[in-house]
C-alpha cells in the first residue's frame, strides 16, 4: 500500500460510537460506522445536544434519544459555551481564559473568524430573534454585545462585579447579567445598550433566565441555595424557594410552566413549578452537574455532570432518570444544535476508557 493510500485510509477512520457510553481509543473502543457511509450522518431535521469537552479540544455530538456519544468534533480549542442560531450557517463559542469568541462554519466546524470580546469571556446568550450575542466579560466586568450578521462587536456594556451570565426577556426588549460579587442582577435595555437598573437577589447568584410566559425572573443564588423569583413587569424579587445544594444551571420548559435546576453540589436536578413555586422533583444525575439544556419540544432534559464525565438524559415531564452516558474526561458546556445539510466536520477518536472515572478539573469549573 502507498503511503498516500495509507494516509487516505486513516483520514477515513471517521466513527459513530452507537452503543451507550462505550468510549475508547481507536485500539480499544468500540468502532461501528465510518462517516463515509450515507446513512451514518446525522438527520439534519433533529436537534443533537452537542457538549464542549475543553480537555481534549473537542465538541461532543450526543444521541438526543440515549446521549450516548455519535461524533466527536475536533477544534484543538478549550470551548466552554456553545451557542447555535438553527437557521445560520454559524456555531459561536467562548474559549477559556480567554478575551475571544470563535465564529466556526457549521457544515466544518472550522473556526472562519475570531471576534475580540471583554476580559475572560465565558457563558454567551444568543438574543431571541437572534441577531445578537451577549458575551459575559468576567475578569473585566463586561458585556460584550456581538452583531451575528456581520460577527463583528458592536458596544460594551458595563455591568456589576464578577458577572456571570446573561438571559433575555422573550421579546428580546430587556436582559438580566448575575454579578456575583454583589448579590445583584444588572438590568440591561437592549436597545439602548445600557443599565437601567440593578436588582438585589440571593448570595452568590450565578445563572439566570426567564419563564417561557416572560414573567418571571429566576436566578440560581449558588451560596445561599436558594433560586430568587423576580417579576419581570416590576423588577423587583417576589419570592425565594430552597433548592440543593449550590445550585447552577436553569433549562426553561418550552411548554410547561416549569424551569429545571442543577444542583452542583449534591447531583441532583430540581424541577419547580412557577405557577405554585414549589420544588415537585428532584432527579438525580451525576456529579457537579453543570450545565443544563432541553429539547425545543420539551419532551428531554440534557444535564452535563463535569464531575465524572457524563450526560444525562431526563424525560422532563416525567421527571424521571432515562439514562445517563460517559462522554468525555471533562464536559462542561451544551447547546441543542439542529446540524447544517452540508455536514462535513473534522473527526477525533476518543482519548478517554469508558470505564475509567476522570476527576474534574479545577481548570475547566464554571465558578458555579
Amino acid at each position: 500500500m502507498s503511503q498516500r493510500t495509507s494516509q487516505r485510509s486513516a483520514i477515513t477512520i471517521v466513527v459513530w460510537l452507537l452503543v451507550g457510553s462505550a468510549i475508547g481509543t481507536l485500539t480499544g473502543g468500540t468502532i461501528i460506522h465510518d462517516l463515509s457511509s450515507a446513512a451514518a450522518r446525522p438527520n439534519t431535521q433533529i436537534p443533537y445536544p452537542y457538549v464542549t469537552d475543553p480537555a481534549s479540544g473537542s465538541v461532543i455530538l450526543a444521541d438526543p434519544k440515549t446521549g450516548s456519544p455519535l461524533l466527536f468534533l475536533k477544534v484543538n480549542q478549550q470551548l466552554a459555551h456553545i451557542v447555535a442560531p438553527r437557521e445560520g450557517r454559524f456555531i459561536y463559542a467562548t474559549v477559556f481564559n480567554s478575551s475571544s469568541l470563535l465564529v466556526l462554519d457549521k457544515p466544518s466546524f472550522q473556526v472562519v473568524a475570531t471576534v475580540p470580546v471583554g476580559d475572560g469571556a465565558h457563558h454567551l446568550e444568543l438574543s431571541p430573534d437572534g441577531s445578537q450575542i451577549f458575551v459575559v466579560g468576567q475578569k473585566d466586568n463586561s458585556v460584550s454585545v456581538v452583531d451575528v450578521r456581520t460577527s463583528s462587536l458592536v458596544r460594551t456594556i458595563r455591568v456589576g462585579a464578577d458577572p456571570h451570565a446573561a438571559a433575555f426577556a422573550p421579546d428580546g426588549s430587556l436582559a438580566f447579567v448575575t454579578n456575583k460579587a454583589q448579590d445583584t442582577v444588572s438590568v440591561i435595555d437592549v436597545r439602548e445598550g445600557q443599565v437601567i437598573q440593578t436588582i438585589p437577589v440571593g448570595s452568590s447568584p450565578s445563572m439566570p433566565a426567564v419563564s417561557f410566559d416572560g414573567r418571571y425572573l429566576l436566578v440560581t443564588d449558588s451560596a445561599s441555595n436558594e433560586l430568587s423569583v423576580v417579576g419581570v413587569r416590576t423588577l423587583s424579587r417576589v419570592t425565594t424557594i430552597h433548592l440543593g445544594k449550590n445550585p447552577h444551571s436553569i433549562a426553561i420548559s418550552p411548554v410547561k410552566p416549569l424551569a429545571y435546576i442543577a444542583n452542583e453540589g449534591d447531583g441532583t436536578v430540581s424541577a419547580v413549578d412557577l405557577d405554585s413555586m414549589n420544588v415537585v422533583a428532584n432527579i438525580t444525575v451525576g456529579k457537579n452537574p453543570n450545565e443544563l439544556a432541553i429539547s425545543p419540544d420539551g419532551t428531554r432534559l440534557y444535564s452535563v455532570n463535569s464531575g465524572d464525565g457524563t450526560l444525562s438524559v431526563i424525560d422532563a415531564l416525567a421527571y424521571q432518570l432515562i439514562s445517563v452516558s460517559r462522554l468525555g474526561s471533562q464536559p462542561h458546556g451544551i447547546a441543542i444544535v439542529f446540524p447544517s445539510q452540508d455536514f462535513r466536520p473534522p473527526i477525533a477518536a476518543p482519548q478517554q476508557s469508558s470505564r475509567k472515572t476522570v476527576a474534574a478539573a479545577s481548570s475547566f469549573t464554571c465558578g458555579g
